[in-house]
């Protein structure tokens, strides 16, 4: 998936991708490539699912994703 927007105000991540029951809690990942090899950075933690349209045949939604700042700022709490 990509990512499809960030509200930074509230620590959300858009992401354009499908998601499934199980889910929540892990951890979403950018993956980046190196010369010889690929890395990954965690942004942040599936959190929940935006539908934005609905029609008789399927819905649309992105996956949403709490950034890895608040649930940092929330586990320094």
């Amino acid at each position: 998936g990509t990512v499809a927007g960030v509200n930074k105000e509230l620590g959300i991540v858009a992401l354009d991708c499908a998601t499934y029951p199980g889910d929540s809690g892990g951890l979403v990942l950018v993956v980046g490539e190196g010369s010889d090899e690929k890395h990954f950075t965690a942004i942040g933690v599936m959190s929940g699912l935006f539908h934005y349209e609905k029609d008789k045949q399927y819905s649309k939604n992105y996956s949403l994703a709490t950034a890895l700042d608040a649930v940092i700022e929330l586990l320094n709490q």
